[in-house]
């Protein structure tokens, strides 16, 4: 038996898209980091026309936007396409266009100077990595996961629970994918960790949807107990989140 995010993908990402990471200016960010990696690699994003695939709620969409000729952002849930609206809205931006599509439905009459896909699911299947190549007329760009990336809060709900969480290796796949093909490539690791401060309700509805996911109805009195520990000297909850990416660049002859 599936996940939820397996089985019913947008349910899921929908339900998620109220607590999912979205835009947030600044330099800092660590969506403006692995910009600067990229650019640092030769590859321009101006005067392009982007497809962003798994766009969520527009971490990078948004980014792409403020420097390519237009962007299409794709994602499965509607909800964080709206949120991505609103937020691309308020940075005055009129160059993207909101598509709501599964990848493996989507249908282009064009190829896209480059193809942007981050940490997303739409490309775990032989079919949705062909998909890529098809759309992309120059380059594609591929951020993926590197083994388990579980914050420290759910790694205890997880193992009171006694669920296995999946373990997300889509970039060192990918990397055998392309090397099968016979496809150049630049790649370079990505580490760290992500802190980020919660409301208590906000952090418990994020454990609810991890271990709903899992099939896993948990008991609200022991969650509530159990994320006290959390709580910072500001009364706001911190997790904490180690991340292992890869990001994979290559160029689609």
């Amino acid at each position: 038996m599936g996940t939820i995010a397996e089985t019913n993908p947008k349910k899921f990402w929908n339900r998620r898209s109220k607590i999912f990471p979205r835009y947030t200016p600044g330099e800092d960010q660590f969506e403006a980091g692995v910009l600067r990696l990229i650019r640092e690699e030769g590859l321009s994003f101006e005067g392009r026309s982007v497809l962003d695939v798994g766009c969520g709620c527009g971490m990078y969409t948004i980014r792409l936007a403020q420097e390519a000729a237009r962007v299409t952002a794709l994602d499965i849930s509607d909800e964080m396409l709206s949120i991505l609206k609103k937020d691309a809205e308020t940075e005055g931006l009129s160059n993207l266009e909101y598509v709501n599509s599964n990848w493996l439905e989507f249908s282009a009459l064009e190829r896209y100077d480059l193809v942007f896909c981050s940490m997303t699911p739409a490309l775990d299947s032989e079919e949705g990595k062909l998909k890529v190549l098809s759309h992309a007329r120059d380059w594609v760009v591929f951020i993926g996961n590197s083994g388990l990336m579980c914050s420290n809060v759910m790694a205890g709900l997880y193992a009171y629970y006694g669920v296995t969480p999946n373990v997300v290796n889509n970039g060192p796949e990918m990397r055998t994918w392309l090397d099968g093909r016979g496809v150049k490539y630049s790649y370079r690791p990505i580490r760290g960790e992500w802190t980020k401060l919660w409301s208590k309700p906000e952090l418990a509805e994020s454990c609810l949807i991890g271990l709903e996911n899992y099939g896993i109805d948990p008991d609200p009195i022991q969650l509530d107990d159990y994320l006290e520990k959390y709580q910072a000297d500001d009364g706001q909850y911190l997790d904490k989140t180690p991340y292992n990416l890869e990001l994979i660049i290559w160029r689609n002859f």
